[in-house]
């Protein structure tokens, strides 16, 4: 997994470079994250400034 997020209000613009990469690309959104993790899942999720979801990843940590 890997995240980029933006901290603040200024917004550099987006390029195609790696496209094939990524699940989801936006720009000009002031998002903010929340990471809850219990004792065998940890849940990353992005919200709006309107606090709807906007993206959400949960990894289940399995035992052998």
């Amino acid at each position: 997994m890997y995240i980029i997020s933006n901290s603040g209000p200024k917004f550099y613009p987006v390029s195609n470079r790696y496209d094939h990469l990524m699940a989801r690309i936006g720009t000009g959104e002031m998002l903010f994250h929340t990471i809850e993790v219990d004792q065998d899942t940890i849940c990353f999720t992005a919200f709006d400034l309107m606090r709807q979801p906007v993206d959400k990843i949960v990894i289940h940590k399995t035992m052998p």
